[in-house]
């Protein structure tokens, strides 16, 4: 199943990945049990912090940090940054 999933999440982030323009892409988390009050918390800091810097971000047509579960980097726009 695992296999499955990777295969499903690579074609995902390809069909996203295929413009040009777009240098890297990111998976966002979705917190499923929120029974517990830990869980809530996460929920409210992702929301928060993570998220709301994202779309700040965006607003200028860039972002810069790519985090997530998964992510997905152009190598050329990596050795353009200097890595």
């Amino acid at each position: 199943m695992v296999r499955n999933f990777t295969t499903l999440l690579a074609k995902i982030q390809l069909a996203e990945y295929s413009s040009p323009a777009v240098d890297a892409v990111a998976g966002q988390p979705l917190v499923r049990n929120l029974t517990t009050l830990l869980a809530k918390i996460q929920l409210a800091e992702y929301s928060s912090i993570v998220s709301l810097t994202k779309r700040a971000q965006s607003v200028q047509g860039r972002l810069n940090t790519v985090s997530g579960v998964c992510v997905m980097v152009r190598k050329s726009a990596l050795l353009a940054s200097g890595w």
